[in-house]
């Protein structure tokens, strides 16, 4: 590995899941094999580019529009089941696929 993939690679595993997906955790067991032990605050890495999300699983992208909050999709990212919840009606729709 080059000391520009390495680079990358620490970048990315230290980088905000919510904001580059699957991909992130990807790298975070590529580089676990280089600094074991290392842990990730995700709270302060996705807080720290603008992207808030609480300790109750609520996620905004720092935009404080109401309705915007009033809608919670999870799991994020997911491979067979999402589920979206509107608050303002209580409705909650499962998809699978």
């Amino acid at each position: 590995m080059s000391s520009e993939d390495f680079e990358q690679l620490e970048e990315l595993a230290l980088s905000c899941p919510f904001v580059n997906g699957s991909a992130v955790y990807k790298a975070r067991s590529l580089y676990a094999h280089i600094r074991p032990g290392i842990s990730y605050n995700d709270l302060e890495i996705c807080n720290a580019v603008g992207v808030y999300k609480s300790s109750l699983g609520n996620s905004t992208d720092g935009n404080n529009d109401e309705e915007s909050s009033n809608i919670i999709v999870y799991p994020n990212p997911t491979h067979s089941e999402l589920q979206i919840y509107f608050h303002k009606v209580k409705v909650r729709f499962k998809f699978r696929f």
